[in-house]
């Protein structure tokens, strides 16, 4: 009886360690993709500002 509720504890633990990480593989591409959207987003606004000699 002790055996299997370690088992379960376990097997609880990788479920959570599982889940941890694909959320933080989906967070860290998610934020690599705002981040690039926010910097040609700035960069636009920038290039728009610029001075143009005629």
């Amino acid at each position: 009886m002790f055996i299997n509720k370690t088992k379960k504890r376990g097997q609880a633990l990788v479920e959570y360690a599982l889940i941890i990480a694909s959320m933080a593989v989906l967070l860290i591409s998610s934020l690599g993709y705002i981040g690039n959207n926010v910097n040609n987003s700035f960069s636009r606004i920038n290039n728009s500002f610029t001075l143009t000699t005629p």
